[in-house]
């Protein structure tokens, strides 16, 4: 005696395209627009990111050159600070962008 077989369905996934259409359909509403004010706000402060590293590595580094001159320890004092410096540059960079990937 044979077994029954049974249809199963087309299990392919489904076209990108046609996904983006139902999502994206006249019908579905539009997301909110942010005020103009809050977009110059987020476009200042994540201006000023690429400023504040450079910044911080460029103070650690004079640190570091002004504690070698006056100890003597040239030029471990300068790679202890650019490597602070550096970490600054890092965590503040870090820290700007998770308040605007929120």
């Amino acid at each position: 005696m044979p077994l029954s077989t049974t249809h199963v369905p087309n299990r392919e996934p489904a076209n990108p395209r046609t996904l983006d259409l139902i999502h994206h359909s006249p019908m579905s509403p539009a997301p909110p627009k942010k005020p103009l004010s809050d977009t110059v706000r987020q476009i200042g402060a994540l201006s000023t990111v690429g400023f504040s590293f450079v910044l911080a590595i460029g103070l650690g580094a004079w640190f570091g050159l002004l504690f070698d001159r006056w100890l003597g320890t040239s030029p471990w004092g300068f790679f202890l600070f650019f490597v602070f410096g550096l970490v600054a540059g890092v965590l503040n960079v870090y820290r700007t962008a998770g308040k605007f990937l929120k």
